[in-house]
């Protein structure tokens, strides 16, 4: 739980940004942070610290208001016709989230080489989803999500 309540904190903590696209950055750069600041809490959160282990529901806290704060950016993205009415928003939220937890444990199993190798390709793959997700005027409707 205490794990939670400090991802839970570092989520409300981020610079909020009418840019949705360096809202995301913003997001995504305060769990990389966490999952470096606090590794055994995210590798116990996150799956890798025990076999078999789940979080309770009231563990869960600092996920819930992560994935509420990118509910709340993609809607507002897709309010300001920024991302295509057709996306399902819970989905892009699972894919965000899957591609950047996917990045901190391949490093945390040794997949990704040093810390500074990890961080290229964890600033990469933001990257790679704002662009497809939120792209700028001239890249808009060229999105292949």
């Amino acid at each position: 739980m205490e794990g939670c309540k400090i991802l839970a904190d570092e989520f409300e903590k981020t610079p909020k940004s009418t840019d949705p696209s360096q809202y995301f950055y913003n997001i995504g750069e305060t769990y990389s942070q966490f999952g470096q600041h606090y590794p055994s809490y995210y590798k116990l959160m996150f799956g890798g610290a025990f076999a078999d282990f789940k979080p309770d529901e009231e563990s869960m806290q600092g996920t819930v208001t992560a994935m509420r704060q990118l509910l709340m950016l993609f809607s507002s993205a897709q309010e300001q016709g920024l991302l295509p009415r057709q996306y399902d928003i819970e989905a892009v939220v699972s894919i965000s989230w899957a591609s950047l937890h996917g990045v901190i444990h391949l490093y945390f199993g040794g997949h990704l080489g040093d810390v500074q190798s990890a961080n290229a390709v964890y600033k990469q793959t933001l990257a790679l989803l704002v662009s497809s997700l939120l792209p700028d005027d001239n890249e808009r409707g060229k999105s292949l999500v």
